[in-house]
């Protein structure tokens, strides 16, 4: 983001963000944001949250967030604000949507009857035999059983100064 540019700027630019989907969607192509965040603004919260709802709008192919300081929003101290609108919009985003709640099937009134008296003499009551509740046993529903989620949010988490030397970053990936 160049110094002093909003959101909305980079929205409106020639070639802004709005072009990129256009120019996408003109050509049958998937957009994506190979690199992103936050730049020469300092700690930008309004930046992130609406940069990470664009990118929820207009489903990119792949994303991924510059996290160097004084840029970054996962290792760097520089952006609190910032990296706090980052990781509750992501967690937001990755918790699974609440199941949609099935309509109460409303009773069909049956038609009353008058009774008639039968022509054949009583006989003497049978007792039933008696029989016991038999318990049922519950079986558990494993998570995830419902319909498997179609949305999913990446993101790269490097391991910094102290593991990076030896390991790679790792991309987590959220389904929600």
């Amino acid at each position: 983001q160049p110094p002093g540019e909003t959101f909305d700027d980079q929205i409106t630019d020639p070639y802004g963000l709005q072009k990129h989907v256009d120019f996408a969607a003109e050509h049958g192509k998937p957009i994506s944001f190979p690199e992103w965040g936050l730049f020469r603004n300092g700690d930008n919260p309004e930046y992130m949250r609406r940069m990470l709802e664009w990118i929820d709008r207009h489903k990119p192919l792949y994303q991924t967030v510059t996290d160097y300081c004084p840029h970054g929003v996962w290792q760097c101290k520089s952006n609190p604000r910032s990296s706090r609108v980052f990781r509750t919009m992501l967690t937001e985003m990755a918790a699974p949507a609440p199941p949609a709640p099935s309509p109460t099937p409303t009773p069909t009134p049956t038609a009353t009857t008058t009774p008639t008296p039968s022509a054949t003499p009583p006989t003497d009551p049978t007792v039933p035999p008696s029989v016991g509740p038999s318990p049922a046993t519950p079986s558990p529903v494993p998570p995830g059983a419902g319909a498997p989620s179609t949305r999913e949010w990446c993101v790269s988490v490097p391991f910094g100064d102290w593991l990076g030397p030896w390991l790679r970053e790792h991309r987590i990936c959220f389904r929600y």
